[in-house]
């Protein structure tokens, strides 16, 4: 199986391009896509950058030109749900895009049209053996819904909200294109995230920058022990 793998940032990346064997690199419209081997697994890798369109730009890129057999998006992510602390480790069971706003024409908070959907549900496969991966490393990753949108939510306000319409445990600003990218081409996908600030006091920047490289490494670390590096 081929799995393609995209990260936002180069801190979440670095690990993960470090386990890569035999790597060869392609650059496509200015974007370098790794291929090698993780363990037994072939891997295609790239950084996606922050934000929807460039994470649908790389997705359709790495699904067209490298054809994987499923997508992982690995990275951090703003805790929502009460009780989330910096390092707790997040498996997306579904996705939404919480920013898609058509409700004025009648439409469900989130609904995506072409595809007719709120949320997209990850492999349910590929979230066993993540959990798996999870618990052997003794971190405990908790099953919850990841929303996507175009900004960094730090908010309580915010927060609460996302709760309260999506049922959101995290935020963040890719994992509902990527998603979708997977969706329209019929394949498997999985979100693993790492909580790099839940603080609703105005210090979510703070938090972000203390535990942004820890946060990265923990999400990363799981996949390198599901893929069996670790």
């Amino acid at each position: 199986m081929r799995y393609g793998i995209l990260t936002a940032m180069p801190s979440e990346f670095s690990l993960l391009r470090g386990a890569l064997k035999g790597a060869r690199s392609e650059t496509i419209l200015g974007v370098e896509y790794f291929t090698g081997m993780i363990g037994r697994h072939e891997v295609i890798l790239a950084i996606c950058g922050i934000g929807k369109v460039n994470a649908a730009l790389r997705a359709q890129t790495m699904l067209l030109r490298f054809a994987p057999d499923a997508l992982i998006n690995v990275g951090v992510a703003g805790g929502c749900a009460p009780g989330l602390r910096p390092l707790d480790l997040i498996l997306a069971d579904r996705v939404c895009q919480h920013d898609v706003d058509t409700t004025p024409l009648g439409d469900a908070p989130g609904f995506v049209s072409t595809v007719n959907t709120v949320f997209f549900h990850a492999d349910e496969a590929l979230l066993k053996g993540l959990a798996r991966a999870g618990e052997a490393l003794e971190l405990n990753p908790i099953v919850a819904t990841v929303a996507s949108g175009d900004q960094f939510v730090a908010s309580a306000e915010k927060k609460a909200e996302l709760c309260r319409v999506f049922g959101a445990s995290a935020a963040e600003m890719e994992a509902g294109a990527i998603a979708q990218a997977a969706y329209v081409a019929g394949l498997p996908f999985a979100v693993i995230r790492s909580i790099s600030d839940s603080d609703t006091e105005g210090n979510a920047r703070m938090e972000f920058e203390t535990f942004v490289q820890l946060a990265a490494d923990r999400a990363a670390g799981l996949l390198l022990r599901f893929f069996g590096e670790k």
